[in-house]
Order: structure tokens, then sequence, then C-alpha cells
């Protein structure tokens, strides 16, 4: 495993992309490394971070809000399988305080 010292590592921005899709190329294709979350990981990535030298990134809220007067089944369907899937992503991660949606 190779170690580095994140003040010695020369970088540039090798890719832009607005979409996961895009990103997982770039780092496929060895151009760069990327942030994505753990749930954009397939199976021939793997997660790197200060076992190789690089700094932890900063955790981040995510905030999630429906409407008190949303009647659509849609929305309210959405919402249930997001919040799960965000409480579940958490309980996976074993990090952090449990997220607090409503």
């Amino acid at each position: 495993m190779t170690r580095w010292n994140v003040r010695d590592l020369r970088w540039r921005i090798a890719c832009v992309s607005e979409s996961v899709g895009g990103l997982q190329a770039a780092a496929f294709a060895g151009m760069a490394v990327t942030v994505l979350g753990r749930s954009a990981l397939v199976p021939a990535m793997r997660e790197i971070g200060p076992n190789e030298g690089l700094p932890p990134l900063p955790k981040i809220e995510l905030l999630l809000y429906k409407s008190s007067g949303a009647t659509s089944k849609a929305a309210t369907a959405l919402h249930d399988y997001l919040a799960h899937y965000l409480r579940l992503d958490e309980e996976l991660s074993g990090r952090g305080e449990p997220i607090e949606l409503g």
C-alpha cells in the first residue's frame, strides 16, 4: 500500500462531470480519484482515505423536507423511500448520529 503525504501530493482537476457515471468512468480509466457516496461504489472500485495518506473528508448534512400539505402519493412514497435509505446507509456505516427525518 502506498503512503502519501498530502502536502507533497501534486494534483489537478482531471475531469468534471455532473453525473456519477462520468466520475466513475474517470476513476476506472485511471485518470482520477473522486469523491462519491458509498452507495455509488461498484465492485471494481475501492474506498481510499487516511490509510493512503489522504485527509478525511468533512462531514456533510443532508436535509430532507416534505411539505406538510403534500397530498401526492408519489411524493410521499419518494420521501418515505429516501428517509428509509438514508437511515439504512447511516446504520450500515456505523458512523455519526442517527438522522432525524419527519
